[in-house]
């Protein structure tokens, strides 16, 4: 996955908001997420096809991945240090999928 954080920064620099509302923000996103998943799970009503929740649920996914990679472009992160520890923390959440047993297809990831 290539991102391109230089069109992230140059449209941040333009969105002219602090660390809170960016925050408050990416929150939003978080919610709207949380509801497209329930409607994709069966538990909150839609009158949509699976296909199009399926497609809604990962635009809020892309939505709520932006608001999170626009905060680190704002506090200053490089690309070189938002990989670096990425691949710290996927490290650590593979490491506690194997303490828990988890089913083989996680753990082959490494």
């Amino acid at each position: 996955m290539q991102l391109n954080l230089r069109k992230l920064r140059s449209v941040s620099k333009k969105e002219g908001k602090d660390i809170i509302a960016r925050g408050l923000k990416l929150n939003e996103e978080a919610g709207e997420l949380s509801a497209e998943i329930l409607k994709y799970k069966g538990h909150k009503g839609s009158d949509k096809t699976k296909q199009e929740i399926l497609k809604d649920l990962q635009e809020e996914a892309i939505d709520t991945l932006i608001m999170a990679l626009d905060i680190l472009v704002y506090t200053g992160a490089k690309e070189k240090q938002i990989a670096k520890v990425m691949d710290k923390k996927l490290d650590k959440w593979l490491k506690n999928l194997r303490k828990r047993n988890a089913t083989p297809e996680y753990i082959r990831l490494k």
